[in-house]
């Protein structure tokens, strides 16, 4: 039997549906990995009482 993690079962049941949301409307629990371009978060959308997966991305510089 294959585990999966809550964060993955959180980012696999948002499939690709992408939201901006205000950030003071969201509760971070825990890092769920990351990448060259931001991390990803377990988080809870407070005014929708929703368990969602973030991205957060990161600033890149112009040179």
């Amino acid at each position: 039997e294959k585990r999966v993690s809550k964060c993955h079962y959180a980012m696999a049941s948002l499939g690709a549906s992408f939201v901006q949301i205000k950030f003071d409307d969201i509760f971070f629990y825990e890092n769920c990995g990351g990448g060259s371009f931001g991390s990803v978060y377990r988080a809870r959308w407070l005014s929708q009482d929703k368990e969602v997966a973030v991205k957060k991305l990161l600033k890149i510089e112009k040179e």
